[in-house]
């Protein structure tokens, strides 16, 4: 009998969030401890080439209490990332 794992789709507030800090240019994104410290801040928002990219601060609550428990995850959350942007 074996038993089946089931793994956590990642949630889009998540990859919302990473994109933000991404488009800010603020730091590398390897850098998980910044990018968790961006995030944990009240009310960002970043000017880009687009214009303003904001997203409401309950999910940056939601991003980081997400990536705070899933850290092994985090490189899995970057590729994501990627892969939506380039749809």
């Amino acid at each position: 009998m074996t038993e089946e794992t089931t793994v956590e789709a990642i949630p889009d507030c998540v990859l919302d969030v990473l994109e933000e800090v991404r488009a800010s240019g603020e730091t590398n994104m390897l850098a998980f401890n910044t990018v968790l410290s961006i995030i944990s801040r009240d009310k960002i928002s970043f000017e880009v080439r687009q214009g303003s990219v904001a997203v409401p601060s309950n999910s940056h609550s939601r991003a980081f209490m997400w990536l705070a428990g899933n850290e092994g995850r985090y490189m899995e959350a970057l590729i994501a990332m990627g892969e939506r942007r380039s749809e």
